[in-house]
């Protein structure tokens, strides 16, 4: 079923349907800020409550968004005609992106204030508290990662490239904090020919030297653009093309590059869960969502087999994912009104099936006693940013509930 109801001024229509599969899923059109008419959805935090991207009408410019959990949008401070937000911190309260010709920021509606960190370049990634930003600066000819780590020295620390590669980007960063993703990249000169090469490098936030991973088998190219909370799943593209244009959205695990396409080559993943299990993306005006269980899935394909009516619309890519993988969030376009916009789908997930086996039992208890006594993020089953007692009541209260 479904029922839609018209928010704000700018009487924007926001849906919600509830699928026809078990469990409560809600699939939402977000509502453009003011009297903007397009809008677009690029992260999620953690915790799945807040929502950040930009809003725009008729012309260019736009204007950096927050929406709640409600799907209320407010806007951020404008620095220029083309903000955008890019990435947000787990209690709302930061936001990581761009402010035009002024680069990267971190705005902050609490006492820190916002940041601005110069440009050209962005802020594309925030840890759960948004202490640690990572992006991208510098011209494009020689742009470089880099990391900011507020209240710490040196806060800010360039992430370079290594051996032949020549400019760097630092894209993702997992929940804590610790570790940044992205690649780095150059082009080499055969003859008549340019080959792009590029590969996904893990940088310790702290510094030190990166980690590089291998490409899959004759692949020239990988890109690197999250990661999960321990570190061991990277999400991103591969290819084999001496141009690196024909993408094919890639998992590496422990190292270990795993190709999850079926666009033929024009596909990419955005997003991964915290546990590691979940990958959202784009391939070919499509949005995705893979795990090992079922695949990579077309997220129109599950709406209209939920008998969700998208008449007219295009949902073309997910490009963040929640830390426990239920909330995803993108951008799609309404081919009837002319204008694109930003969505949510939620979707259900038995959280205290922490093996993965369809199954809640003495061997999900267990697992939960190894991360919390380890004080893995994936122990943190409030989203409070720490490991505690009040997780393990709340892993109780989801043990006890069953799937």
């Amino acid at each position: 079923m479904c029922h839609s109801s018209v928010a704000g001024a700018a009487a924007w229509l926001t849906l919600s349907f509830a699928l026809a599969e078990a469990g409560a899923q809600t699939f939402t059109i977000l509502r453009p800020l003011g009297a903007a008419t397009n809008c677009g959805a690029t992260a999620v935090s953690p915790d799945g409550r807040f929502i950040t991207g930009l809003s725009y009408g008729a012309s260019i410019d736009s204007t950096a968004t927050v929406w709640d959990n409600d799907g209320v949008p407010s806007g951020l401070t404008s620095y220029s005609p083309y903000d955008s937000g890019r990435a947000v911190s787990n209690d709302g309260t930061r936001v990581g992106g761009i402010a035009g010709a002024l680069g990267a920021i971190v705005w902050d509606t609490g006492p820190g204030g916002d940041l601005l960190l110069g440009g050209p370049g962005d802020v594309a990634a925030l840890s759960f508290d948004g202490e640690v930003a990572v992006g991208t600066r510098g011209p494009t000819a020689a742009y470089l990662g880099f990391v900011h780590r507020r209240g710490m020295s040196p806060a800010l620390i360039d992430l370079p490239p290594s051996g032949l590669d020549t400019r760097s980007l630092a894209i993702g960063v997992n929940r804590p904090g610790t570790l940044a993703v992205g690649y780095a990249s150059h082009y080499e000169q055969v003859g008549e020919d340019v080959f792009y090469h590029a590969s996904v490098y893990v940088w310790p936030v702290a510094g030190g030297q990166p980690t590089i991973l291998a490409n899959p088998p004759l692949a020239l190219v990988g890109e690197g653009f999250d990661i999960s909370d321990d570190g061991r799943v990277i999400v991103g593209n591969s290819s084999c093309c001496p141009d690196g244009l024909s993408r094919r959205a890639t998992r590496w695990v422990d190292g270990v590059a795993e190709v999850i396409d079926r666009y033929g080559g024009f596909s990419s993943a955005y997003g991964v869960s915290g546990d590691g299990r979940v990958v959202v993306g784009g391939g070919y005006l499509d949005a995705y969502i893979w795990d090992r269980d079922h695949g990579l899935r077309s997220i129109t394909e599950i709406l209209l087999d939920a008998g969700v009516d998208l008449s007219n619309l295009a949902i073309y890519s997910a490009d963040d994912i929640s830390q426990d993988g239920t909330v995803i969030v993108g951008t799609g376009e309404d081919f009837a009104r002319g204008v694109q916009f930003g969505w949510r789908l939620v979707l259900p997930r038995c959280r205290a099936d922490l093996n993965g086996d369809g199954l809640v039992d003495f061997a999900d208890y267990l697992e939960f006693l190894n991360y919390y006594d380890t004080q893995d993020p994936r122990a943190d089953f409030n989203m409070d940013g720490l490991v505690d007692f009040g997780d393990y009541l709340e892993f109780l209260n989801h043990y006890d509930a069953g799937c």
